[in-house]
Parts: C-alpha cells; structure tokens; sequence
C-alpha cells in the first residue's frame, strides 16, 4: 500500500494539488466553526495591515523563482538529446510532463494565490487570507520538492553521460607512451 502510495504522489502532480486544497478548506471551515484554533488570528488581527500585505506579497519573489527555474529545468529536459534522456523520458511516460506542468504552474499558483490572500486583505475579508497564504506555501513547497525530485533524476543522467564521454575521450594511444618511445630509438 506505502508504494501504491508514493507512486500514486509521483505520478499524479495535480491530484496532490486538489487534496493540499482540500486539506486547507477543511482547514479553513474548522477554524471558522471554532472546533480547531485559528493560528491565522495574529494575520487578521494585526494592527499594521501594511506588514500584513507584505508577508502575503514577499512569497511572490519564490514563487517567480520556482516557475522561472522550472521552465529552464524543463528546456533542458527537452532539449537534450542523449539516449539516456532519451530512455529517461521515454520510460516516464506522461508522468513526466505532468510533473514539469505541475512544477512549473505552482509558481504562477502561489503567487495567484498570494495576490488574492492581499486582496481580501485589503477589502475587508482578513479571515480569508491567512488560509490563501497557507496554500500558496503549500503549492509552492510541492511545487518546489517535485522540481528538485526531476532535476536530481537528470543531474544523474548528465554524470552517467558525462563517465561514458570522458573516458571515450580519454583514451591514449599505445605509440604516445613513454616506453614505446625507448623502443623505437
């Protein structure tokens, strides 16, 4: 069951999506029936709104970072063209562009996320915004892990194709060393 588990979270970016959403609603309404503390109380009851809109707004500079880097991770997947990528992207299936969508939209997510957490802020609606801002961290976190999973799996790649290649290039004719020299004068 723990690996039907781990593959399934692999293998299905957006469904672990849905169920973090999920999770932070559910969160969200026991808070607001007060069955379970609200830790977002010191967000909504701050006096100085403006650190408030700050906190929410300074998880926007990760979030581009994290979509911007997955985009590169993602050209580089793309582009390359050894036959192990090749073997790599082949035997991923379609569990591979899932995770590269999914990487590279959990950027554009949190920082969605974080704008509307500011905008019920600043309308009227603080009770909103600290559930927002959990799920924009939770996206991002996700988002985050899931792109470092991939771009570990092709740092392996590049090192194994790196091996082959330097030691194709590596070889030294049996006439350059020194003792065949010796023996030809």
């Amino acid at each position: 069951m723990k690996l039907r588990t781990l593959a399934f979270i692999r293998d299905q970016p957006f469904w672990v999506e849905l169920a973090l959403a999920a999770f932070v609603s559910v969160h969200f309404f026991l808070t607001v029936l007060n069955w379970i503390p609200n830790i977002g109380l010191g967000l909504i009851n701050n006096a100085d709104q403006g650190q408030v809109q700050a906190l929410y707004l300074a998880l926007l500079g990760p979030a581009a970072i994290v979509a911007g880097f997955a985009g590169v991770v993602v050209v580089f997947g793309l582009s390359a063209s050894s036959p192990r990528f090749e073997k790599f992207r082949a035997d991923a299936g379609p569990a591979l562009p899932r995770t590269w969508v999914a990487s590279t939209l959990s950027g554009f997510e949190a920082g969605a996320f974080c704008v509307l957490a500011a905008m019920f802020n600043v309308v009227g609606m603080p009770w909103i915004s600290p559930s927002l801002f959990a799920l924009a961290l939770l996206v991002l976190s996700h988002g985050a892990l899931r792109l470092i999973w991939v771009l570990s799996e092709m740092i392996r790649i590049v090192r194994a194709d790196d091996i082959v290649n330097t030691a194709a290039a590596n070889v030294y004719p049996m006439a350059k060393l020194p003792f065949r020299k010796r023996d030809a004068g």
